[in-house]
């Protein structure tokens, strides 16, 4: 990719990676206050509550992913028309979806305690937490029509930093609360303040634009509208789909078992969810640039630098699946107690799905960007349709592993079809895709046996244990990664001259 486009992916993964460490730590200091001032159940309920959340913001219509492949691509070719004109439509749709979000959301709430089975005094407070919660998810809802303009444009700095900003904030209104009583009620406060930290941000943001090229152009179409509006059915059922398939687990198991497995299975599969964040980070890094590059004169490099975004963000997720096997039951011991640890073969089974799932969903993101974001939602939609009913027969039959093998065997078809369908999609304007290193795959299966070995072997529970051994795991089995796969060239020349400018830098400090 080119320079700027690089640096707008660098400085939304950064961003992407210190909110992550935010909320890894927010969730390490925080989860046993809430399991201790809240209880087993009713945080099982509110976890499962959660999902619904989740499920809320995927009603954004697929037009955060929309405008940043339409706008990238127009302002790839400067034509800033367009670019204020999709600005105005998402903008305006996006805060009329939230609005309508928020009135079903609280109508919703009056049956959620019920669902979750939890009445009396409980009821109330669960319910009164989720409208809270609703508004502050409904509110980034439209934050993510800016969010999306932000990575068209590939100026993302602004925002970047307001995500770190937002997560700190909202660690610090939660830690506060909960260690003053507050209950159930930090959490959704504490989500309530990250909220309105991430919508300053934005204002600040779209003024800045707006006083230039953009602002000019920056009015509601009807012609757009119209396409976002036709487009936006599919692209919203694509969404719900994805959340559906990937935010539904501690639902199911809430409302089909009990709320205090949920805790289980939430708990167990946390620092997979942690280290998901920050992987998923690279995909969501790359798609303005991505779809940027599908429209540039450099677009016959396109399946070249799908190669290198999926071997990266894969290297990673192998690297942080193997560490996650080595340490989850320590973690889990020593962090909350080995009573909430759903077993090894859990374990194993939730890495094994990290890799599979998030590899399938980078396939269908950068398949959208290159330009058919209809056919990519429609594609989501069905692995929901089939993967939904897997997760309910497997779940009951074989218990919480059942959740992570449906993933699995919807994950790799549907994945591997959505990269065909890329290779088609560019075919006429993009060299051969480069091929498989036999060799980097034969690394990759040891360092999976490794850490499945791991799993079941390995038992410590001792934070220094798991934070050395953790990141010794992951640093190193990057690091191979890196060393070994020629095409990661470019991350090898930039480590390397990472480590020789901090060396200059500590000889010179001192002289």
């Amino acid at each position: 990719m080119g320079v700027s486009r690089r640096k707008a992916s660098f400085v939304t993964l950064t961003g992407s990676s210190l909110n992550t460490f935010i909320i890894s730590i927010q969730a390490i200091v925080l989860v046993p206050f809430y399991l201790k001032a809240i209880g087993p159940r009713m945080y099982g309920a509110w976890l499962g509550s959660g999902d619904f959340l989740v499920w809320m913001q995927a009603f954004d219509l697929g037009i955060p992913s929309l405008i940043i492949q339409r706008i990238g691509a127009a302002y790839g070719e400067e034509d800033y028309r367009s670019v204020g004109e999709y600005l105005a439509a998402s903008v305006c749709v996006l805060i009329l979806v939230a609005f309508a979000l928020a009135i079903f959301a609280t109508g919703f709430s009056f049956v959620l305690p019920n669902l979750m089975g939890i009445d009396g005094a409980d009821a109330l407070i669960l319910r009164e937490c989720f409208i809270v919660s609703a508004l502050a998810a409904a509110i980034g809802v439209a934050n993510n029509s800016v969010v999306g303009f932000s990575r068209g444009v590939q100026d993302t700095s602004l925002l970047s930093a307001t995500l770190v900003i937002s997560a700190v904030t909202g660690f610090a209104v939660s830690l506060g609360l909960i260690l003053s009583g507050w209950g159930l009620w930090s959490i959704a406060l504490g989500m309530a303040a990250r909220a309105l930290v991430s919508v300053i941000g934005s204002l600040f943001f779209v003024a800045k634009h707006l006083r230039g090229n953009i602002g000019r152009f920056y009015r509601i179409r009807k012609k757009v509208v119209r396409e976002i509006l036709m487009i936006s059915p599919i692209t919203t059922l694509g969404g719900l789909g994805y959340a559906l398939m990937s935010q539904s687990e501690s639902a199911l198991v809430a409302i089909l078992i009990r709320p205090e497995m949920a805790v289980v299975m939430t708990l167990t599969r946390r620092a997979v969810d942690v280290a998901r964040s920050l992987v998923d980070a690279v995909g969501m890094a790359a798609y303005g640039g991505f779809a940027h590059l599908v429209n540039s004169p450099d677009r016959s490099r396109t399946l070249q630098v799908h190669s290198e975004i999926h071997t990266f963000r894969l290297s990673i997720a192998i690297s942080m699946a193997v560490a996650y096997m080595t340490v989850n039951a320590s973690l889990i011991s020593v962090w909350v107690g080995a009573d909430q640890f759903g077993g090894s073969l859990l374990t194993i089974l939730i890495a094994i799905q990290f890799i599979v799932t998030g590899s399938s969903y980078l396939m269908n993101y950068l398949f959208r960007a290159t330009g058919p974001v209809m056919k990519g939602s429609a594609l989501l939609l069905a692995e929901c349709i089939v993967r939904l009913p897997l997760m309910v027969i497997l779940l009951r039959w074989l218990g919480l592993p059942g959740l992570p093998i449906s993933a699995i065997l919807t994950g790799i078809p549907f994945g591997w079809l959505a990269f065909r369908w890329t290779q088609r999609q560019v075919s006429t304007i993009s060299r051969e895709y480069p091929r498989e290193i036999k060799r980097i795959w034969f690394v990759r299966g040891m360092i999976i046996a490794l850490g499945i070995s791991a799993a079941i072997l390995v038992r410590h529970p001792s934070w220094i244990f798991v934070i050395l051994a953790g990141s010794i795991v992951a640093i190193g089995s990057t690091a191979a990664f890196i060393m070994l796969d020629p095409r990661m060239k470019d991350i090898r020349i930039f480590a390397f001259r990472a480590i020789r400018n901090f060396e200059s830098n500590m000889r010179g400090s001192h002289n």
